[in-house]
This record gives C-alpha cells, sequence and structure tokens, in this order.
C-alpha cells in the first residue's frame, strides 16, 4: 500500500508541470506594444521555454514569466515578443527587453494576449 501511495505522489508531481513562478521584480515588467519601443531604451534579447505543464496556457504563461524574470534581472521594465512557438510539448518565446520611461502605457487588453505566430 504504502509503494502505491508513493507512485500516486510522484505520478501527481510529474502530470502537474513545472510553471515559472514569476519574481516580485518581474512582476513589475510589462509587455509594450512595437510602436512604444521608439519610446523606449533596448536592453537585450531573451529567451524562455516552458514544458510539459497541464495545458499549452499553463506553458505559455511559465514562459512568459521567465521572459518577465529575466528582462527584470536584466535592468529593464517591459519586453516585446519577437516571436513565440507553442506546441502540445511546450512553449518557447524570443523577446526584446526594454527599459522605458514610466508614463510609457502598456497596449490595450485586446492586443497584450499571446498570439500564435
Amino acid at each position: 500500500m504504502r509503494e502505491f501511495l508513493i507512485c500516486v505522489v510522484g505520478a501527481s508531481c510529474l502530470l502537474s508541470g513545472c510553471a515559472t513562478k514569476m519574481t516580485v521584480e518581474g512582476a513589475t515588467v510589462r509587455q509594450i506594444s512595437p510602436d512604444t519601443t521608439a519610446l523606449c531604451t533596448f536592453v537585450a534579447v531573451v529567451e524562455a521555454s516552458n514544458y510539459m505543464g497541464n495545458t499549452m496556457g499553463h506553458d505559455q504563461q511559465g514562459a512568459i514569466n521567465e521572459v518577465r524574470n529575466q528582462v527584470a534581472a536584466m535592468g529593464g521594465n517591459a519586453f516585446l515578443i519577437m516571436h513565440i512557438d507553442t506546441a502540445p510539448i511546450g512553449t518557447v518565446i524570443q523577446a526584446e527587453g526594454y527599459l522605458c520611461p514610466e508614463t510609457v502605457r502598456p497596449p490595450s487588453q485586446s492586443s497584450a494576449t499571446i498570439q500564435p505566430l
């Protein structure tokens, strides 16, 4: 019985996926639109991925969290998604990190959604 319980707990952990947790600093990083980048200073290109989540949306969110964390660690406060590749096994995102003035507003909610290329 004990072995069965260990197997069930282990399988649950494997199937639950591992989404990247957003850091406190990453939570301050926002997505911007291409026309906004002219008002900002380019920081770096970042690439993030997340695999084996419960859903493709779970993988996308984990990859976005990783982008935010990386941009924050490099001193940026905004990012622009350049390419996103989502498949049933995972998501890979390439983005540009920027340092923008605080007066730059993020895009409207309708344009902030992730659109696969």
